[in-house]
């Protein structure tokens, strides 16, 4: 119902809308941004799990301040800034800024080149998926089906509940499909880590 609506006219109307109707708008705006946060995480932290993290902690902020952006048209704006702060948190959290340049240096994000578009660029995400479809012709149809799961942020225990399997072999899976999709990807001349195929966002 919603798709089609501009980001302001989603908070606009999130501001004088019955319950449901605010669920669906904010699970518009999920499904909206969720590959874009998702791959800023990833860019400032490297590791798959750590910008899932990051990414639902957006989200909480979201849902609790939409309501009460003052600018509802800059909302992709305070969305990137948001999730730039907290990627900033967890860095100095774990530490791993140590030795390396200023954080406000490595981690600004300028209006002349989005670090969002710079990161796409990059990867080259069009035939890196290319070559993943064929790549993905190869899995039996067990391990097709925990790429998946996984591609959509689900996480272990969650894969674990779907598929109905314990965590040990959800494990032995996972890296016979790890083992078998990055050597496919390097037989391509392409040396891409699970993560960082994960991290591209929904296959088209």
């Amino acid at each position: 119902m919603y798709k089609d609506f501009s980001d302001a006219d989603l908070l606009l109307t999130l501001r004088k809308c019955s319950y449901s109707q605010k669920q669906e708008i904010l699970l518009t705006l999920y499904e909206r941004y969720k590959p874009l946060v998702m791959k800023v995480c990833y860019y400032h932290l490297a590791d798959y799990d750590l910008a899932n993290d990051i990414f639902h902690d957006v989200f909480v902020k979201v849902m609790e301040n939409a309501q009460s952006i003052k600018n509802p048209a800059l909302f992709k704006s305070w969305l990137m800034t948001i999730t730039k702060n907290l990627c900033v948190d967890r860095l100095r959290r774990t530490s791993y800024t140590k030795g390396q340049e200023p954080l406000t240096a490595q981690i600004e994000v300028s209006c002349e080149e989005r670090i969002e578009d710079r990161y796409v660029a990059e990867m080259d995400r069009r035939k890196i998926l290319g070559y993943l479809t064929d790549c993905l012709r190869n899995l039996d149809p067990q391990h097709l089906t925990i790429f998946k799961l996984r591609w959509k942020g689900l996480q272990a225990a969650q894969i674990r509940s779907v598929l109905k399997t314990n965590k040990p072999e959800l494990r032995r899976s996972y890296d016979r499909i790890k083992y078998q999709l990055e050597g496919c990807m390097r037989n391509k001349s392409l040396t891409i880590s699970m993560d960082q195929i994960i991290s591209l966002g929904e296959l088209e």
